[in-house]
């Protein structure tokens, strides 16, 4: 009895519908079937599904490094299932560059890819050496390729951002950089880059940036641009700086004065697809959200938490999809936390011991194929 032949749009359907460990193995089924799933046109529509499907992971990444007699890297990547009743504990997943390098900074993440600077010094105080693009579902990583600066800029401070262009579907990463006068005297005028994945070279913007954005300023990617904590070069006044990552430009948002105060710490988040920030001042922590985007007037004060390290928590990650917290908690706990009821719940234990060099940081993921086999046209490197 021959084989039964499939139509191309049926079969089509039926794969995207799949895993993608299931897509990843069932690429050896045919060479009709390897082209199908590695092709632009399938890595898209997957994409497209996961993200409206509303299956949700989050990343805990733990990379740090204790100075308590000999050095000692700890590297790990747990990967959890965020479903609104509860935080389940998946999988541990190995990141490739590890084995070379372990002093990786996260930029950014969204749909399902994850970028890292890599510096090579201990403390991340140099400019860093290069930017590496990770897909945990499918354990492959891209290392971007490498930048060139004048010799006018060879004391420079990079920051970056990364976020997704749905309109031409593609990744960008963006460079800013600054001289150290620059950042010193808070002027601006960085040079402005941005990689294409799929291309295989930087391309300068020239665009005017009045802002002064730190190295490791709080970064994150919501409604297509990046946002970072930065300054006016005008006045230093404390902004929200935005890119917008398909028309290539920056803007602003104020900080109502009420969020902006003298030694108040202030992050970045994403709150149940809002921005958001959150506020550290004498002990408090606050959470302040922008209920309609790029409205200064809307920014809300979600909740408050008084005397957070009384209560035991080091260090906020963000939060999960419901809208509850994740701290991490005792030094040695990851937690969920309900701010209304007041509870936690331990999801995991983990190690981390100060005085450490390093850091943790949660990241929320679709599943994704992108950085598959032959899906961009770039060589990978994945996880043996």
């Amino acid at each position: 009895m021959s084989a039964i032949e499939i139509p191309q749009d049926i079969l089509t359907e039926i794969l995207l519908r799949l895993p993608v460990k299931s897509l990843v193995r069932f690429r050896s089924v045919s060479g009709s079937w390897n082209s199908l799933i590695t092709s632009q046109r399938f890595v898209t529509l997957h994409l497209k599904r996961s993200v409206e499907s509303g299956n949700s992971f989050i990343l805990h990444r733990n990379c740090l490094m204790s100075f308590s007699g000999k050095h000692h890297w700890h590297n790990s990547n747990t990967v959890y299932s965020d479903d609104v009743e509860s935080l389940t504990k998946g999988h541990a997943v190995d990141f490739p560059m590890d084995k070379k390098y372990c002093n990786y900074r996260d930029v950014g993440a969204c749909n399902g890819l994850i970028c890292f600077s890599h510096h090579s010094a201990v403390d991340s105080t140099n400019s860093p050496e290069h930017i590496v693009l990770w897909n945990p579902s499918i354990r492959t990583c891209f290392l971007v390729p490498s930048w060139r600066l004048s010799s006018e800029w060879e004391n420079y401070i990079c920051t970056f951002g990364f976020g997704f262009d749905s309109y031409s579907n593609q990744f960008k990463v963006v460079k800013l950089s600054y001289s150290a006068l620059q950042i010193l005297h808070c002027s601006s005028a960085p040079k402005v880059e941005i990689f294409v994945l799929g291309t295989n070279e930087w391309r300068t913007v020239n665009t005017y940036v009045p802002f002064v954005i730190q190295k490791h300023s709080s970064r994150v990617y919501i409604h297509g641009a990046v946002h970072w904590i930065g300054q006016r070069s005008s006045n230093q006044a404390r902004v929200i700086v935005v890119f917008d990552v398909h028309e290539e430009v920056f803007r602003e948002f104020e900080i109502p004065s009420g969020i902006v105060q003298r030694g108040a710490e202030l992050a970045l988040r994403v709150y149940r697809d809002s921005l958001c920030l959150s506020k550290i001042l004498s002990g408090d922590l606050s959470i302040w959200v922008m209920k309609e985007y790029g409205v200064k007037e809307s920014w809300t004060k979600k909740l408050s938490i008084h005397n957070i390290d009384s209560r035991g928590f080091n260090l906020l990650l963000g939060f999960r999809k419901c809208g509850r917290m994740l701290f991490v908690k005792d030094f040695k706990n990851l937690v969920s936390y309900d701010p209304e009821e007041e509870n936690c719940t331990v999801i995991d234990h983990i190690q981390w011991w100060p005085p450490v060099v390093g850091f943790l940081a949660a990241f929320h993921l679709v599943e994704s194929l992108v950085l598959l086999d032959g899906a961009d046209g770039r060589e990978v490197q994945t996880e043996s």
